[in-house]
């Protein structure tokens, strides 16, 4: 992802893993919220990463996972491995729209749970993918 650091506080890897290893020293313990975007998230914010637009669905899941998984074992190579993630940011609406972005009413409805769910799980099987003896808790 690239964040514009524009609006808000954005934090790449470079900078979450500065921030890890500060923790980790001080013997803490710390929570990597993934936002999934280029910038912060919240129910009214949820854009797909730049870099991702151009991707299908079934490469953008792919991506969710990978993604997931490399930034995860890019903290456990520097030993700051969090004790918890959390798939996504203040999903009410969904997460990385429009793809999964949930939609209440209408014909949309059963579709976009459908995806959603599929990209919230491909988080989760990243994030699962990259931990030792279920160390790691997942929050949802």
């Amino acid at each position: 992802m690239d964040p514009t650091k524009k609006g808000g506080v954005v934090n790449d890897i470079p900078y979450t893993l500065k921030i890890a290893k500060r923790i980790t020293k001080a013997s803490g313990k710390f929570l990597l919220d993934f936002h999934y975007s280029d910038t912060w998230t919240d129910p009214a914010h949820q854009q797909k990463p730049i870099a991702w637009n151009d991707m299908d669905y079934s490469t953008l899941l792919k991506k969710v996972k990978s993604y997931t998984h490399d930034t995860l074992m890019i903290l456990r190579k520097e030993g700051c491995f969090p004790s918890k993630v959390q798939i996504g940011n203040e999903i009410n609406p969904g997460m990385i729209h429009q793809d999964g972005e949930i939609y209440w009413k209408g014909e949309k409805k059963e579709k976009s749970w459908k995806q959603f769910c599929e990209l919230f799980k491909a988080g989760i099987q990243g994030a699962k993918k990259a931990e030792h003896n279920n160390e790691l808790e997942i929050i949802s």
